[in-house]
């Protein structure tokens, strides 16, 4: 939420470090539900459409043939 005329995670901000005026509302961009609530639904379509994380097309790699936690032979 914006805080003081930035953005903030508002469960990580210390009060004390806010002064003696808060100021919160809703983030900016984004339709407002109810309150400080905001509709993320845009946000959330545009990061799943760059696909932010790693896509293996490899095949798992094949058992060694031994059991984990047990030494190899020598």
């Amino acid at each position: 939420m914006t805080i003081n005329d930035a953005n903030h995670v508002a469960c990580k901000v210390l009060m004390k470090d806010l002064g003696a005026r808060v100021k919160v509302e809703p983030l900016r961009g984004f339709p407002v539900v109810k309150d400080l609530v905001v509709d993320m639904e845009p946000f959330f379509a545009k990061y799943r459409s760059v696909k932010p994380y790693f896509i293996n097309d490899d095949p798992p790699p094949r058992p060694s043939g031994r059991k984990p936690g047990t030494a190899p032979p020598f």
